[in-house]
C-alpha cells in the first residue's frame, strides 16, 4: 500500500536523509513523474478470486491501509517539515 504525494519527489533525497520512517516498516519511493511514495508492504489481493480464499489478504490489506492512515494522521509535524523542504526547492 503506497500513498503518493504529487510534486514531493523532488525532495526525495532530503526527506529520506531525515530518517523519519526508521523502525516503522515503511519505505519512501519516488516516481518518474515526481511523486513521493510513502509505503508499507501489503499482500496482493485477487479481486476476481474466491472470496473465502482471499479474505485473509483483504483483511491484511485493510489493516495495512489503517496503519498507513494512522501514521499520516499522527505525524502532521513530520509532514509539515517535509512540506517546507518541498516549498524551499525551486
Amino acid at each position: 500500500m503506497t500513498l503518493f504525494i504529487r510534486g514531493w519527489g523532488k525532495t526525495f533525497d532530503q526527506i529520506r536523509a531525515r530518517d523519519d520512517l526508521r523502525g516503522r516498516g515503511m519505505a519512501l519511493s519516488r516516481t518518474k513523474s515526481g511523486q513521493l511514495g510513502i509505503g508499507m508492504p501489503s499482500p496482493c489481493v485477487d479481486v476476481r478470486g474466491d472470496f473465502d480464499v482471499e479474505i485473509a489478504a483483504f483483511d491484511a490489506a485493510i489493516e495495512t491501509t489503517a496503519r498507513l492512515c494512522a501514521w499520516w494522521n499522527g505525524n502532521r509535524k513530520v509532514l509539515e517539515e517535509w512540506r517546507k523542504l518541498v516549498e524551499a526547492r525551486p
